[in-house]
């Protein structure tokens, strides 16, 4: 049998890899909201506290609240609340 190693990661890989992925979305800092941003983001009630009401609801509900699609991303709704 054949003994296959993964190639070593050096310090410059890292960095070229932090570099590309840098270079391929620092164009996107610069721009706002897009389209349901405003509504899943802005104006988002439950984005302003962590409470254990808003964490459930969360988890047990898409982020439109019945208004739009069913679209549940509890881990975005998480992660908005932080930023």
């Amino acid at each position: 049998t054949r003994n296959y190693s993964l190639p070593k990661i050096t310090a410059s890989y890292r960095w070229a890899m932090v570099f590309l992925a840098l270079s391929a979305f620092w164009p996107t800092l610069r721009m706002g909201f897009l389209w349901d941003d405003h509504v899943m983001i802005e104006h988002n009630p439950r984005l302003t506290s962590w409470t254990l009401s808003n964490l459930k609801h969360d988890f047990t509900t898409d982020v439109f609240d019945g208004h739009g699609d069913a679209y549940y991303r509890p881990a975005a709704q998480r992660h908005a609340q932080a930023i």
